[in-house]
Parts: C-alpha cells; structure tokens; sequence
C-alpha cells in the first residue's frame, strides 16, 4: 500500500506518527501565519504528542497527508483545530501562588485605598480553561466583600474555541479544585454529581465576574485601553519571536492604567523595558 494513502483506523501505528523536517517547517510556518506564534526548534517533541491525536481522528497515516490537508481549500476547520491543540497550556488555580498573594496584599489594598469604590478591571490574557480568571475572581471577591460600593469585572481571552467554552460553564472536576482552599470551594462553588463523577460548578456570583472572548494577541487593537488595573499574560509570550513579544508587551501597557500591574509566566521577564516598567517582585510589573 503507498504511504500517502489512507488507512483503517485499525492498522494506524500505535505510537506517535514520524515527523519529517519539512513536515515540521511547514507546521511552524503555518501556525506563524494563522496565531503569530513561532515554535522553536525543541518544540518538535511537542508538536508530534499534540497532533499525532488529530492524525488518528482524521484517519489519516501521515504528518505529509496532514500538511496538504492543512493547505487545501477543506483545511479551515483543522488550521483552527490545530492551534487549538498547540497552544493548550496547563494550567491550574492559584497556580504561581506568589501573584495571587501580591495581589491580595498589595495591589487591591493599593487600588481600594486610592479613591472612592469603583470598578477594579483586570484582564486574563491566555485563560485556557478558566482556572486563572477564576482564581482572579475568587481573590477579588473575598477583598471587595467587606467594601461597599466596590465590583470587579474580569475580561478572559484565549485562541483556543474548545478551552473557552469550557471555561464559561466553570465546571470542574474533583481533582481539579485540589489547590483551592476549602473554604473558598464550599462558600464559591456548588458541589454535584454527572455520570458518577463529583463535579464543582462556580457560583452564579462568581461566573457573572468573568467575559470571556476569544482573541489572538497579534491583533493589532487590544480591549478597553488605559482601563485595566492588572493583566495577568503568564506562559503566553514564551510563544512569540522577540519583535512580536516586545509589540504585545507595549499594547498590553497600553491597556494597563497608570501604575497598573502587568503578571508575567515564571519563565518570562522584561529586564529590556525598566523604562515603562517597576518590578515588583517575581515576573511581576508596575506600569510607571
């Protein structure tokens, strides 16, 4: 049988599918073109795990028959699949704890103490499946309880349609809400069971805090500018070349009050923009 045809889903090699460079370049090249994101070289490894899934859903028995399928005018639907899959990230509540705690002790009591109750605005940029926004939230809601007059609204974008929908229920499972404080999970979440699984369900409360949208960091206009008091961008910009990076770091700035705080991954810095930027503590900045 020629390599390039179909196969039975039964005799698909039962490992991840081989790789070729150009396969690769061409991957690379087509997810710069659709998200702006670049893969490096060591993202290879990533590449074949991710959708290797998708060459078996399609039936397909090669990274050549993927590629073609992805520039042929049927291949819309599987270029949003494919960014879809390469740029889910792992994420977990409360995850890169030191943020969370900066924001309770220091940035909210800095914005509520600074004038008359208001509106507090952040912005989670890359909130996969809701956990980040969430913990954004439930940190918001505990500060501006005891505050009358105060609210919070929270904007949370992402690229990838199947993340963002799942993250709008707010539904988790058990092992998911592992990090939460117990008291936050009973007072926020409502417990319930489906299909014999135990199944956390944000508050009404809590979900009516969060928007969310989907949006591509490469645009060129970002939302609401100047209004947002933090933005919490982790584990994205990782992704992007260092011109791209550098042009999403200044229009997130944009976004960003004065003297609003930007939350960066813990492998993300921005040592070259002391000028527009204060650190503050960890991957954390304050707009000057």
């Amino acid at each position: 049988m020629p390599p390039e045809t179909k196969r039975g889903a039964g005799s698909l090699p039962p490992g991840p599918f081989a790789l070729s460079g150009a396969d690769f370049q061409a991957i690379r090249a087509l997810v710069k073109q659709r998200a702006g994101i670049s893969l490096g070289p060591g993202k290879k490894d990533l590449v074949v795990s991710r959708l290797s899934r998708r060459l078996r859903a399609l039936d397909l028995s090669s990274f050549s028959q993927y590629v073609a399928l992805l520039r042929s005018e049927q291949g819309e639907a599987e270029l949003v699949e494919m960014v879809n899959q390469i740029t889910t990230n792992q994420t977990d509540f409360f995850r890169e704890q030191h943020h969370f705690d900066f924001l309770r002790d220091q940035a909210l009591p800095a914005i509520t103490e600074a004038g008359p109750p208001r509106t507090v605005r952040a912005w989670s940029a890359g909130c996969s499946s809701g956990q980040e926004p969430y913990s954004m939230a439930l940190v918001l809601a505990e500060h501006l309880a005891a505050r009358p007059g105060w609210q919070a609204r929270i904007l949370a974008t992402d690229l990838h349609t199947d993340r963002l929908r799942r993250a709008s229920l707010g539904q988790y499972q058990e092992e998911e809400v592992g990090r939460l404080p117990r008291h936050l999970l009973l007072k926020h979440f409502q417990r319930g069971r489906e299909q014999g699984r135990t199944l956390y369900q944000a508050r009404p409360g809590l979900r009516a805090m969060i928007t969310f949208g989907k949006l591509n960091l490469m645009e060129r206009h970002y939302p609401r500018p100047a209004s947002m008091d933090f933005i919490f961008c982790r584990n994205v910009l990782i992704y992007f070349e260092a011109a791209d990076k550098a042009a999403i770091v200044k229009r997130l700035e944009a976004c960003l009050r004065p003297g609003g705080w930007l939350f960066l991954g813990h492998s993300e810095s921005l040592l070259a923009d002391g000028e527009r930027y204060a650190c503050v503590g960890p991957t954390m900045y304050r707009k000057r």
